[in-house]
């Protein structure tokens, strides 16, 4: 059993939010705003980088795969490093894998590289 993690999350400089790392599905960063998409379907944007977000992308369940995009290891149905280098999560979303990240990616999941 996974530990729940409730963090505070600060979208703007007035603005937190205490959230379960495990309702997290992904983080999508956009320039200087990281937008995070929950398993409920909700989007919250904060107007902080990804890198502000560190306790999030530093835990046990998140991995970085591509310069835009920090999945958490609980919602992915699907990994295809192979083929189409990308993973699929249980939104239905399809996240592309960056070349750069494949080995961290797979390091991560403890998969071969030649998946």
């Amino acid at each position: 059993m996974i530990p729940l993690f409730a963090g505070k999350v600060y979208f703007d400089k007035t603005i937190s939010k205490t959230v379960n790392l495990e309702d997290i599905v992904y983080l999508q960063s956009i320039g200087n705003y990281t937008i995070f998409h929950f398993s409920s379907g909700k989007q919250l944007v904060s107007c902080r980088t990804m890198k502000y977000h560190r306790f999030i992308t530093e835990s046990d369940l998140f991995v970085r795969i591509h310069k835009s995009f920090t999945i958490n290891k609980l919602h992915v149905n699907k990994i295809d490093l192979r083929n189409e280098m990308a993973i699929y999560l249980t939104n239905n979303r399809k996240v592309s894998v960056s070349r750069r990240k494949k080995r961290e990616v797979c390091e991560f999941f403890q998969m071969s590289s030649e998946q």
